[in-house]
């Protein structure tokens, strides 16, 4: 989570409207800024693998979005890369005691562990869409279909957050009820749509 930068708000309890990052609301002593990030994936370095920008958001607050073309089942970024790992019942804790950089952060990267940290990534911008253009699996973020220089990058919350009652948010759009998935279904979900995705692609590299 998941799946924010601003800092956003991410957990700020039942039915909160989802908003930008890895879901939330913003933060107004948050600074507003436009980056540019790009290059290589290194063992010793965090970095997005395609060229983004973040601006304001027709969705809500400010979002990510494509600066160059991402052709579908490209790899955008990993989640994992440089963060923590910590267990659903630690992320649910810290729900519950308001630690602000678990709760922003967190997004579940399998079963019941999800990853945290990394407050500064581009990618903590991504917004939420019940049709979204990107999909995580196990903290690995693709493209689900070809990317236009300009459109707004989103992920599916369903697939980030916790199933649990604490886990329920408003979709900013539409007012629908976002739901964690449980643990299971988001594996078997994105697990599939990855091989999907990755099978119709001959000479896929990542």
């Amino acid at each position: 989570m998941p799946p924010v930068p601003s800092p956003a708000e991410f957990r700020e309890g039942r039915d909160k409207t989802a908003g930008e990052g890895t879901g939330g609301t913003i933060d107004s002593q948050a600074p507003w800024r436009t980056q540019l990030s790009r290059g290589p994936l290194k063992s010793n370095e965090i970095s997005m693998n395609v060229v983004t920008e973040i601006r304001p958001s027709p969705i809500f607050g400010k979002g990510l979005f494509a600066a160059e073309s991402i052709e579908r089942g490209k790899i955008v970024c990993l989640f994992a890369i440089g963060a923590q790992v910590i267990t659903e019942e630690r992320f649910l804790k810290a729900v519950a005691d308001s630690e602000h950089m678990i709760v922003r952060t967190g997004t579940r990267y399998a079963g019941k562990f999800f990853t945290i940290g990394n407050e500064s990534e581009p990618y903590t911008f991504l917004n939420h869409s019940f049709t979204p253009n990107l999909l995580c699996h196990c903290g690995i973020v693709i493209a689900r279909k070809k990317i236009e220089i300009g459109e707004e990058m989103t992920l599916d919350y369903r697939t980030l957050v916790d199933d649990t009652e604490m886990g329920i948010y408003r979709d900013a759009a539409s007012g629908r009820e976002i739901r964690g998935f449980s643990a299971r279904q988001t594996l078997l979900q994105t697990a599939r749509e990855m091989i999907e995705i990755v099978e119709g692609i001959t000479d896929w590299q990542g």
